[in-house]
């Protein structure tokens, strides 16, 4: 991890963001720094401001930089801790469709700075409430610092208890997993299978994808998941018998009924076109659970067929698949593709 630090207050990051880049360049210089750095503010008033503004610092070689444009392949994660909600997305937009410049061009000597102030909420699309954030930058296999910032109202210091259990209350509930299991695909599924990663010993996700594959029509690539996690309250399923459902509204209830429902986000970028795609997977859990136990411990697994995964992009490159949930990230996993016509018959 990056031993840069970014020495701004809470408001500069909106009043002066560009006053201390100078500062922060002549220290990468001097570290010989290569990669990202991510900065931010630690609280930010939810009546004074509208959004989060982060600032990206990227020093790198003149090469690597061409390789990889920051606008082109810089992927933002915005995670709502309170909520356990991921967003992804290109950090800096681009226009619908467009494909990144991947011209080989002669090698350069040198290293390159840059900065760019992104705002985070907005170019993210996540909805200003008040609650914990935690921020991140990814570039292919890079992944910066996280950024972890507070939105909220300053300081009264009264919290009125009953108040939170009513905005607890009033989240909406899931009941079945998402996606829906289908009698006719081996995929998703929410077993353990002879393919699936060992879970983590401790809280993570575990990842397992084949490396290379030919693409192919109806080429079918099984991502399998397994996962150790701490459960927030609302991710436990209500008992059946608390909902007040019609008889016509139970039938339509999940059987078997999960206890609870946890959250694992998948990011996907590509080594030519960044951004890809980004997916919730929540991944139901059957075994008993305390409903009011915040934080206790559950594993499980799963697996999806990644060719089917909504805005999936297939076309002949290396594909890295991030792990998200809660504060959790987890290193990518690699799946090339390789275009039919490329191997020899």
């Amino acid at each position: 991890m990056s031993g840069i630090t970014i020495d701004y207050d809470d408001d500069q990051y909106y009043d002066d963001p560009f006053g201390g880049v100078a500062a922060v360049e002549t220290r990468m210089e001097d570290e010989d720094f290569d990669g990202m750095v991510l900065g931010g503010p630690k609280f930010v008033d939810l009546k004074a401001r509208d959004h989060v503004n982060l600032l990206a610092f990227r020093q790198t070689s003149i090469d690597e930089d061409a390789d990889t444009p920051f606008d082109d392949h810089a992927v933002l994660v915005g995670v709502d801790l309170t909520r356990n909600r991921v967003w992804a997305g290109s950090a800096a937009r681009m226009e619908e469709n467009q494909i990144p410049d991947t011209k080989k061009r002669d090698p350069m000597p040198g290293t390159t700075f840059g900065y760019h102030l992104v705002n985070a909420t907005g170019m993210l699309g996540m909805p200003w409430k008040p609650g914990q954030y935690l921020f991140t930058l990814l570039l292919r296999d890079q992944v910066t610092n996280r950024v972890e910032v507070e939105v909220g109202f300053p300081g009264t210091g009264y919290q009125d208890e009953e108040v939170i259990k009513f905005v607890e209350s009033q989240r909406p509930v899931m009941e079945a997993a998402w996606p829906v299991p289908r009698a006719e695909s081996p995929f998703p599924t929410y077993e353990r299978r002879d393919e699936s990663p060992a879970v983590p010993d401790e809280p993570g996700i575990a990842l397992s994808v084949s490396r290379v594959n030919v693409l192919k029509d109806g080429l079918v690539l099984p991502l399998y998941g397994s996962f150790r996690l701490a459960l927030l309250t609302h991710e436990i399923v209500p008992p059946v018998e608390s909902l007040n459902l019609t008889p016509e509204e139970l039938e339509e209830q999940p059987v078997p009924r999960p206890m609870a429902l946890v959250p694992v986000s998948l990011v996907i970028m590509g080594s030519e076109q960044g951004f890809i795609t980004s997916t919730t997977i929540m991944a139901p859990i059957y075994e008993p659970v305390d409903p009011k136990a915040e934080g206790q411990i559950v594993t499980g697994h799963f697996a999806l067929d990644m060719m089917r995964i909504r805005g999936m992009i297939q076309q002949g490159q290396t594909y890295f698949v991030y792990a998200v949930s809660g504060s959790i990230l987890e290193p990518a996993v690699l799946a090339a593709l390789v275009p039919e016509e490329l191997i020899e018959n």
